[in-house]
């Protein structure tokens, strides 16, 4: 299974999760290795369960960037991908940031047709420029 494939399914699950208050992570994978069209995959579990883990951290440095935003106030589809997002591009330091922004608004794109492509985009890339982080 490619990154790209792995994302999408990460982001389904984050996605679900916040649905959940992301109570019972395992739960919520096991059912979907068992329900859904995919193979356990190490790179999915790395993902959702980052995210599942980091997700107050993440919450905070997305408050702190998206000036007068309340990841309340974001869309839960929105916020999925930001998650997804920050989640790579500080602990998956294989990828580069510009790859790990441009795949997030992709998926945006695929799921989604609301202009908030252009909010995430400003997102990411100032917390890639807020942590330091160089494209490859």
């Amino acid at each position: 299974m490619k990154r790209r494939e792995s994302r999408q399914y990460a982001l389904e699950l984050i996605f679900e999760g916040s649905f959940h208050n992301f109570e019972n992570p395992a739960v919520l994978y096991e059912n979907a290795v068992s329900v859904r069209n995919f193979k356990d995959n190490e790179y999915i579990k790395t993902l959702f369960f980052g995210v599942c883990d980091k997700r107050s951290e993440i919450d905070v440095l997305i408050e702190e960037t998206a000036q007068d935003w309340k990841v309340e106030r974001i869309s839960k589809l929105t916020l999925a991908v930001l998650r997804l997002g920050i989640f790579e591009m500080k602990y998956q330091v294989d990828v580069p940031f510009n790859v790990v922004i441009n795949e997030a608004i992709e998926l945006l794109k695929e799921y989604d047709c609301d202009p908030s492509t252009a909010f995430v985009n400003g997102i990411l890339n100032k917390i890639a420029e807020k942590e330091g982080l160089k494209s490859v």
